[in-house]
């Protein structure tokens, strides 16, 4: 019983690392694109990122999605 406690714990969190590190390249792309200068593609890219975390329900990706979006389609610095 402890064994199936512990392997279903350790799958769980596999599943939250895989999650976060997707978010994270996500983001790390759209850091690559504002060096680059390329507004229109970070635009794109933080409605994927929104797209993706409203599928899942994550809300703080969807926030932070939202506000990049915003300051970008706005030009708030």
């Amino acid at each position: 019983m402890k064994l199936r406690i512990f392997l279903l714990s350790l799958s769980f969190m596999f599943v939250v690392a895989l999650h976060a590190q997707t978010y994270h390249q996500l983001w790390r792309n759209v850091e690559q694109m504002e060096k680059q200068d390329l507004p229109k593609s970070v635009i794109a890219k933080a409605e994927e990122i929104y797209a993706k975390a409203k599928k899942e329900h994550y809300v703080p990706q969807m926030m932070k999605a939202y506000l990049k979006w915003m300051k970008d389609v706005i030009g708030f610095d």
